[in-house]
């Protein structure tokens, strides 16, 4: 067997002495150069981030694309960069370089882009719509954790979109996103497992899930796990337990939930004069 290659890919120690003394200084000097460039970028992302949560758009604006004039590969700044050209915040609206920004960040496994940019092919709102790309971008983010790329994922499973229409595979999907404490993804999950789609019934996990949806302020939980209560539906029937939960997402703007509290209300004072030491 021939290690001819081995021998001539591999240096010893007298092949580096042979090397010019300035080779050791000139890579030192370029490794130094290069922490200095990631440390001003992260810098200017700090700063930019700050300022666009203070919505002081320009300042954000200026403060990526100095960052990125310091490294013009920091997949963050790329995206926030692309959130601005996108939303038309501190730069005038231009969907085609916020999406140009976005691929470059996602390119180089930016979440956040990879998410967006399943969303604008599955949306259409800034290109032609396309399922598939949509599913490959969701998938992209969906694989390193992300919540929201999870729960898009897990959409477009059980709608078909891009991909063969497949409940379990939505289950499993939701089911991921919402163990992280997303609340569309645990009330999605909640549903299935109440309708027993792509899963085997079970009436009081269905109800549990629609409780973190809920205690996350998400009104359509919020009413359906008031309907749960009034119905005796996974947990104790409890008309007090339901009126709660029908106000809060009365509260929140479910217009299903205004009618049913009413009508939750009445009910309750039937019950508190037919038997007022139950609820004294």
């Amino acid at each position: 067997m021939s290690h001819d290659l081995e021998r001539e890919t591999s240096a010893t120690a007298s092949d580096l002495s042979l090397l010019p003394r300035t080779s050791a200084k000139s890579l030192a000097s370029r490794g130094v150069h290069d922490l200095v460039v990631v440390t001003q970028a992260k810098k200017w992302y700090r700063r930019g981030v700050l300022f666009w949560e203070q919505e002081r758009y320009p300042q954000a604006v200026e403060c990526f694309a100095r960052g990125l004039q310091a490294n013009p590969g920091d997949a963050g700044l790329q995206f926030y960069l692309g959130l601005a050209y996108y939303q038309g915040n501190g730069l005038r609206q231009n969907y085609r370089r916020a999406l140009a920004w976005w691929r470059r960040a996602a390119d180089q496994g930016n979440v956040h882009a990879q998410n967006n940019l399943g969303h604008c092919c599955e949306s259409g709102g800034a290109v032609k719509p396309n399922y598939a790309d949509a599913v490959f971008w969701y998938r992209r983010a969906a694989s390193q954790n992300h919540p929201t790329a999870q729960y898009n994922l897990g959409v477009m499973y059980e709608l078909g979109r891009g991909v063969a229409q497949d409940l379990a595979e939505a289950f499993r999907w939701y089911e991921r996103s919402a163990q992280q404490g997303y609340a569309p993804a645990q009330f999605n999950l909640g549903g299935m497992i109440r309708s027993g789609l792509g899963v085997t019934q079970d009436l009081a996990k269905a109800a549990w899930w629609y409780q973190q949806a809920a205690q996350q302020g998400h009104p359509t939980a919020q009413f359906n796990l008031g309907v749960m209560y009034e119905r005796g539906e996974g947990v104790s029937e409890d008309i007090s337990c339901a009126v709660f939960w029908y106000h809060r997402a009365a509260e929140n703007g479910d217009e299903s939930a205004r009618q049913a509290l009413a009508d939750a209300l009445k009910k309750m004072d039937r019950a508190v004069r037919s038997c007022p030491e139950k609820f004294g």
